[in-house]
């Protein structure tokens, strides 16, 4: 059982604050069975800075409510395709789309994306619920569009061309001894064929990488939160480079790449199998809860007074003054 075995573990070992930097975050509440999703996808490109007349569009909008109401159909088709029984609501999209800087920062493209999943909890005995997590690694394959934007395929719509350019380039500098072009994804060397398969299928909400089931991810205790929690991080990213042969041989990466960093949050104790977690509501997690916070401050406190002695002993002793 993991209420035991939180027990028996050292307690720094199960405590951790929740990340601040998760980007795809499912927060389950135990009371109600809510499933809330919210995610952030960061895209950034520094392609630009080798062919100057690409860049990804720039916009900023929010779609939300009515206006929202393609993009949910979407986004519930994607989920679906992992579990048929769920629906989704209350979808909100935001979308800053900021011009090129540099190489270095270059753009970036930050999407965020919040909805409920409803159908995927069950009661379970003894109070417990159960939620299926088997759609966690969905893809959203269809575009989704906003202010005649494109802001999922975008591989499709804008950086397949940019690639494109970047292949016809390395055939003009085959068998030169100055400029050498390759190209990587996901750092493994590709062929041009490959890149361009990568770069037309880069899509935005597209989080297949976190297929691994949830009981394979680190999972630790929060007890800001009160929280069981799991974490996994993935990235994607295509790279072209450019090997300059002068005084000096130089590499200069220009790439599109997204990463994401994912975290299920349930409140109190939870174990998962598979992708399935059950929460434990019984009211001796509840006092073995209570019991771990009182020994945290208890050993904080015993630590404390330690140091603080240890201090006065390794200061100069006070002089006594005579009578």
């Amino acid at each position: 059982m993991l209420a035991s075995s939180l027990l028996a573990c050292p307690i720094h070992s199960v405590y951790a604050a929740r990340s601040n930097s998760s980007n795809y975050s499912i927060d389950i509440d135990s009371a109600n069975g809510q499933v809330a999703v919210t995610l952030r996808v960061d895209v950034n490109q520094n392609l630009t800075g080798f062919i100057t007349d690409f860049q990804l569009p720039v916009s900023k909008f929010v779609l939300q409510g009515s206006n929202a109401s393609l993009a949910q159909t979407v986004f519930q088709q994607a989920l679906q395709a992992k579990n048929q029984d769920l629906t989704i609501s209350d979808l909100k999209l935001e979308a800053n789309l900021g011009p090129y800087v540099d190489f270095v920062p270059g753009q970036w493209f930050n999407v965020t994306a919040s909805f409920i999943v409803h159908g995927v909890t069950q009661q379970a005995s003894g109070g417990a619920v159960v939620v299926n997590l088997n759609w966690k690694d969905f893809a959203v394959q269809l575009g989704v569009f906003a202010q005649s934007v494109e802001i999922n395929r975008i591989g499709e719509s804008y950086l397949y061309n940019a690639f494109q350019t970047w292949v016809e380039k390395q055939r003009e500098v085959q068998g030169s001894s100055t400029r050498h072009i390759s190209f990587e994804v996901d750092g493994d060397s590709v062929q041009s064929d490959g890149v361009l398969n990568a770069s037309r299928s880069f899509t935005v909400f597209d989080f297949s990488k976190l297929s691994t089931p949830l009981d394979s991810w680190p999972q630790r205790f929060d007890f800001s939160s009160l929280s069981t929690v799991w974490s996994k991080s993935e990235s994607s990213t295509v790279t072209a480079l450019l090997t300059i042969v002068e005084e000096t041989t130089s590499t200069l990466p220009y790439s599109v790449r997204s990463s994401v960093s994912a975290e299920v949050a349930v409140k109190g104790v939870a174990n998962a199998s598979g992708d399935s977690i059950r929460t434990d509501t019984s009211s001796s997690v509840s006092s073995m809860v209570m019991f771990s916070i009182i020994a945290i401050a208890v050993s904080v406190l015993v630590g404390s007074t330690l140091y603080i002695r240890r201090l006065e002993r390794s200061s100069p002793g006070k002089v006594k003054k005579g009578k």
